[in-house]
Formats: structure tokens, C-alpha cells, sequence
């Protein structure tokens, strides 16, 4: 067996992704190449293509109501964001509670309103838009899979959000 084909999963094992909860996703792009925009000043500045990500990041939310959209930032040739899956007819606090997901069967299940499914759906729709400004019918635009992270309270809530709005700072370019 060719080992290199294999990746190791992140995921916990006895997790159900698609039970109302906090996420921290990051999604990088294909061999990590900078398409979305560039820094300057310390600052992710995007272009057309990065927009478009923007765009169906901002549409996630829109086409699904029981997801909502927190912190996120696009760099040159990475994403970060904060979803958070909720219940049907839950609202969200003004403050942006997370709301933690607890653990059941159904790893590795392809289940319409997971966060594997949304992610997929994202990466999909901004690939298909990106392709369409660049004329590059079926040309790869993301890595396969994404980092993801559930957010366990307020406090690790707080952390991410705060690594979101400061990441442009760390990177030198």
C-alpha cells in the first residue's frame, strides 16, 4: 500500500459534526500558493479571487439556517473561520456563545448539515466562482480536507477569535 495516498485524520473519533456546536476551520490552498490577494502593511488585502471566497464564506450562513458565521479572515493562501452549527429554531446570543456539541457515533458519515458537508459545500462554490474569473475549468483551488477544531468554551472561543483578527500581523511575506 502506497502510504503517501493515506492521511492521518484529525477528526475525534467519537464526535458527531453535525450536532450544534463551535468550530475553528482552516482551509489552505492547493501546494499553499498565494491566489487569494497579497500583505501589505501588515494587512490581507484581496483580490477578485479572494473576494469570491469572502463571498460564499458570507453565503454559508445565508443558504443554511442553522449555521452561523463568526470571525474569519481570508490570507493570500489560507483561510480561517468560526462557524457554529445550531439547532433548529436556537437562537445565537448577542455575546456569540458557543455552543459545544456532545459526543455520539457518526464519525466518518457523510451527513447533510455536518461540518465535513459544509465545508465541502464551501470549497465547492468557491472553487467553481474562482475558476470562472480565472478560466480554469476544474483547476484545483484548495487542499484536500481542512483543519478543524472544536471550541470547548467561552474562553477558547475568545483565544481563536483573537488569533483570527491578529493573524495578518504574524505573517512576513
Amino acid at each position: 500500500m502506497n502510504t503517501n495516498n493515506h492521511r492521518r485524520t484529525v477528526r475525534l473519533k467519537e464526535y458527531n459534526y453535525s450536532r450544534a456546536g463551535g468550530y475553528f476551520v482552516t482551509i489552505c490552498t492547493h501546494n499553499k500558493e498565494p491566489i487569494f490577494g497579497q500583505f501589505h502593511d501588515h494587512q490581507s488585502v484581496l483580490n477578485k479571487l479572494g473576494d469570491a471566497v469572502r463571498t460564499e464564506w458570507l453565503k454559508t450562513a445565508e443558504l443554511r439556517e442553522t449555521v452561523s458565521i463568526d470571525e474569519f479572515i481570508v490570507m493570500p493562501n489560507h483561510f480561517h473561520g468560526i462557524i457554529m452549527l445550531i439547532e433548529n429554531h436556537l437562537p445565537i446570543s448577542q455575546e456569540g456563545t458557543a455552543l459545544c456539541a456532545p459526543t455520539e457515533r457518526g464519525f466518518g458519515e457523510s451527513t447533510k448539515g455536518s461540518l465535513s458537508t459544509i465545508i465541502g459545500a464551501f470549497k465547492s462554490a468557491s472553487t467553481r466562482q474562482i475558476n470562472l474569473v480565472r478560466k480554469t475549468p476544474g483547476a484545483p483551488v484548495w487542499q484536500r480536507s481542512f483543519y478543524e477544531h472544536v471550541i470547548r468554551d467561552e474562553n477558547d472561543l475568545a483565544n481563536i477569535r483573537k488569533y483570527i483578527k491578529f493573524n495578518p500581523q504574524k505573517i512576513s511575506y
